[in-house]
């Protein structure tokens, strides 16, 4: 579906003056598109949102399973292969659009071809987090605010989640994240994904790394709007937000271990 939304945001460039991508999990799994077009072609351009799409699930004949009730939890899901309007607004001030709109983009490059899932989700999320910690380590006026949120213990107040059922899901995938981290946090990484270094510029533009007249405090507050920007366009649960939490505090401090300068 996301290669899909990427070549029909292509084919319509002269309509996409923006969008938002954004994962969702209410009344059923999901993908919240925002489009930002000009004045006066919004009614227009829902047609072509409609047909496009509409063409799409026939062609690859994508049928709407019927729902039947009573389901679990209060609401109905949505009808699977279909398109719903004005389900919910655009949570981000002109401020914070940007870089929403520049995550949407490399959201559709990094996952076009995935299969979303869980596991997929929370891979992608590290890969952003890592490059959010690198970027802080980059500056010192970051360096220790961000780096004791990553590698301070994860709070499981709640219950959500066991630590055992964490420090299995770690060690059954501690290699790999050690690969992710180290290809990352290694300077002049030359084979790493276009859309890795498109993340990173995102990063620097946003917490404006060049700009010395900015203080801990603003820039720390700065890292805080991406992250969160990050797990809500991901729409990570807060088992899931746990789970990355301790994969990059282990991840972290067992790579320290190694090589102390890291």
């Amino acid at each position: 579906m996301l290669r899909e939304i990427k070549l029909f945001i292509s084919k319509n460039k002269h309509y996409v003056i923006s969008y938002l991508i954004e994962f969702n999990s209410l009344c059923g799994d999901n993908i919240r598109l925002a489009i930002l077009v000009p004045g006066g072609f919004a009614i227009e351009f829902v047609s072509v949102v409609d047909n496009h799409f509409k063409h799409f699930f026939l062609e690859r004949n994508l049928r709407t399973e019927a729902v039947w009730l009573p389901v679990a939890g209060i609401f109905k899901p949505f009808d699977q292969n279909t398109i719903q309007y004005g389900l919910f607004d655009v949570p981000y001030s002109v401020s914070e659009a940007k870089l929403a709109a520049n995550l949407s983009g490399i959201i559709l490059t990094a996952l076009k071809d995935d299969e979303i899932d869980d596991e997929t989700l929370v891979t992608f999320a590290f890969y952003l987090h890592v490059a959010i910690f690198k970027l802080s380590k980059d500056d010192p006026g970051l360096s220790h605010e961000v780096g004791s949120y990553y590698t301070n213990a994860v709070s499981l107040t709640g219950g959500d989640i066991n630590m055992e059922f964490l420090a299995d899901k770690f060690e059954s995938n501690k290699q790999d994240l050690a690969d992710i981290y180290h290809d990352i946090m290694v300077e002049n990484k030359s084979d790493l994904p276009g859309w890795l270094n498109d993340w990173t510029a995102c990063i620097m533009d946003e917490m404006e790394i060049s700009n010395a007249n900015l203080t801990e405090g603003f820039k720390t507050k700065k890292q805080d709007r991406i992250t969160s920007t990050v797990n809500m366009q991901l729409g990570l649960s807060r088992s899931s937000w746990l789970m990355i939490r301790y994969f990059l505090q282990q991840t972290i401090n067992s790579y320290r271990k190694i090589s102390p300068h890291a």
